[in-house]
């Protein structure tokens, strides 16, 4: 059924005690038609069998495509500042040519200002290799090699991006199909008091996905 994307099987001839029947087909994706902000795609699949009495039904999800980009953030209780994970690529795919930006944003008793990201602390990239069965390899800490993608803005806004070389241009430490994470902490601005109402606004984007994260203090 082409509306509903769905088939059906009927009068297969009865099962006895023990027997069953495995039914394996393929389904294709149209790419063109999905939308995914932050590139994470996946299907969900649900069968139904039924007799003259029975009717019974199972359900199950395919991961199709992992997160382009994804960001968490926790507070630092030992440092008292935020603590923001970025995670790219989590496919694998080829990063040549492509760019990564972080922009940051605060309300601060109810006025917006930019958070120039130059003030970050504590930056730390790891990276990951995908196996042939589609498992992370850890391939360490490659934060010195990473730092050399990455430009701050001169502005006010101080985006943090992270140009990605050309196909054929990588340097040794960093490979162009891998995941990397960053991890980075930002300090609350000084005027900031410690019973001021603060919220922290984030927006990663690489290669056309985004996510945007919220923190309310």
């Amino acid at each position: 059924d082409e509306q509903t994307s769905s088939f059906k099987i009927t009068g297969l001839p009865a099962l006895q005690p023990g027997e069953y029947y495995m039914i394996n087909y393929s389904a294709s994706i149209d790419f063109g038609t999905v939308n995914s902000p932050n590139g994470y795609i996946a299907v969900p699949n649900t069968a139904t069998a039924q007799d003259k009495s029975n009717n019974v039904s199972a359900n199950a999800t395919v991961s199709v495509s992992g997160n382009m980009v994804s960001k968490l953030v926790t507070e630092n209780e030992g440092t008292g500042n935020l603590q923001w994970t970025v995670t790219l690529n989590e496919d694998g795919r080829d990063l040549s040519g492509m760019t990564f930006s972080d922009t940051m944003l605060y309300t601060l008793d109810g006025i917006e200002v930019n958070y120039n990201l130059r003030d970050i602390t504590n930056l730390r990239v790891t990276a990951a290799e995908i196996n042939d069965a589609g498992q992370q390899v850890p391939q360490g800490d490659v934060t010195d090699a990473f730092s050399n993608l990455i430009s701050y803005g001169e502005d006010e806004y101080g985006v943090m991006t992270v140009t990605f070389p050309a196909a054929g241009d990588w340097p040794a430490g960093l490979g162009s199909n891998w995941v990397y994470r960053l991890v980075y902490e930002t300090p609350f601005p000084e005027d900031a008091g410690a019973d001021a109402a603060i919220a922290f606004q984030n927006t990663a984007e690489l290669g056309g996905y985004s996510v945007t994260v919220d923190w309310y203090g």
